[in-house]
């Protein structure tokens, strides 16, 4: 997925046009505003428009419903942890980074802001996959129900 992304805001930073940057400029700006009042629904509603703008923005049609589906998996497992954890600010500045130089036209920045925005998604899925394993009564080692079936070595 990490190259998909990379290709994706590479291209657009250079086949974009004009009134699709413009169109990004504008997308980077009020994202980063309902994220700052913290509007859910409008951060959600516009996380999504960034992503198909950013693919249309590619001028490759392939790509763009390859990520289409990629982002689909994947959607409803950020936005839940955005929520949790009160990211919306912070998930907002990096793909506004993404987005402002891809309206720049700089390839060789979208790619790196893009970087920045997946490393925040790993470490925020990580992260959420340790607090699971944390709370599993797997883990637990006071839990009956880990002792039930276990043999103790």
């Amino acid at each position: 997925s990490r190259n998909l992304e990379y290709l994706m805001v590479r291209i657009g930073a250079e086949r974009a046009t004009a009134p699709e940057r413009t169109h990004l400029q504008g997308l980077s700006e009020e994202l980063r505003t309902t994220a700052v009042a913290n509007d859910r629904t409008g951060f959600l509603r516009l996380n999504r428009e960034v992503h198909r703008s950013l693919a249309l923005a590619s001028h490759n049609e392939m790509l763009a419903n390859t990520i289409a589906v990629v982002h689909g998996q994947s959607r409803r497992f950020w936005y839940s942890q955005f929520e949790e954890q009160g990211l919306f600010e912070q998930a907002a500045h990096l793909h506004g980074a993404t987005l402002e130089a891809v309206v720049s036209g700089d390839a060789e920045q979208a790619s790196q802001h893009a970087a920045a925005f997946l490393d925040f998604l790993e470490t925020l899925t990580r992260n959420a996959i340790e607090r699971r394993v944390a709370r599993s009564p797997l883990t637990d080692q006071s839990s009956p129900v880990r002792r039930v079936g276990v043999r103790e070595r």
